[in-house]
């Protein structure tokens, strides 16, 4: 039996997928999703603005998990991977260490180029908040992903124009 993939979603996922009330997206693509304390600190500030209450249901109802922050462990880290960690915040810092507790079982999702360009010296799976929209396309959980990105850009959320045409010509729109 082939053993399940631990979900760690970053802070600017979280909230740009509240922005656009698909929160609901991660938890019916992986069911539960881990949030590290640092990036708990970033999306729950106590402000409780827009995204803050509509993340704040997921948490109460538990498919969204605060877990402990995890201390890096450089001397396992390729030397590329030590020189870039420098650029990463603290939420994006913690969410990469506790992924690389079990670095064939995690997934994170990550939109920060610093933070993904770790994720790819370490090996480690990992996707964005464009990911996470053609994946609900593919499986069939929204009817358009074009639809989906329209409303992310409308609140401010940049796409490069390349990474919209893959992935626009991905889930086949």
């Amino acid at each position: 039996m082939a053993e399940e993939i631990t979900v760690i979603a970053d802070a600017s996922p979280l909230i740009a997928l509240a922005m656009i009330e698909r929160l609901d997206l991660l938890h019916g693509l992986f069911g539960s999703v881990k949030v590290v304390q640092a990036v708990y600190q970033e999306v729950m500030t106590g402000s409780f603005d827009p995204s803050e209450r509509a993340i704040a249901p997921a948490f109460e109802r538990g498919w969204l998990e605060l877990v402990q922050d995890e201390s890096p462990v450089f001397q396992t880290m390729p030397r590329e991977a030590v020189s870039r960690w420098l650029h990463l915040d603290p939420g994006e810092a913690a969410s990469i260490s506790y992924a690389m507790l079990a670095p064939q079982h995690s997934q994170l999702v990550i939109d920060e180029l610093a933070g993904r360009s770790v994720c790819q010296k370490l090996g480690l799976l990992y996707t964005g908040t464009v990911g996470i929209i053609a994946l609900a396309k593919e499986r069939g959980i929204i009817p358009s992903a074009k639809a989906e990105l329209a409303r992310l850009h409308a609140v401010g959320f940049w796409i490069t124009p390349d990474l919209m045409r893959k992935m626009l010509a991905r889930v086949g729109e």
